[in-house]
């Protein structure tokens, strides 16, 4: 006997459920902290939720934004020098005898190994 479309349905909301309820530890900080993000970013108009802040409030509330780190920091990253000071394998870090391009391509080569230069 094959099961009716009621028991298919009940059975696979119940597996939906299951599935939200087993995997709210990866998804539930997150969502927790993209509602503080909003609260605070909306807290000048009362938040998500709330009311609009007596200007004793409103007052407190910038006073604690002047003091606050910024969330959304940009960070640049210094350029990453390796053992040979940051020189690509590229631009002839370990002696192509190749000329370089540029201003005086045929005058300078470079040798290599560890001999004295030319």
């Amino acid at each position: 006997m094959q099961p009716s479309l009621a028991e298919l349905a009940l059975n696979t909301e119940f597996t939906k459920y299951t599935i939200l309820i087993v995997s709210a530890p990866l998804w539930w900080p997150f969502l927790r902290e993209l509602y503080k993000e909003f609260n605070d970013i909306l807290a000048e108009e009362g938040g998500l939720l709330g009311r609009k802040p007596t200007e004793k409030e409103l007052a407190q509330i910038r006073r604690r934004r002047a003091i606050s780190e910024a969330t959304l920091v940009r960070e640049l990253r210094e350029e990453q020098s390796g053992p040979r000071g940051g020189r690509s394998l590229a631009r002839g870090a370990f002696g192509s005898s190749a000329p370089r391009r540029g201003g005086d391509a045929g005058a300078r080569t470079r040798r290599g190994g560890f001999g004295p230069p030319r």
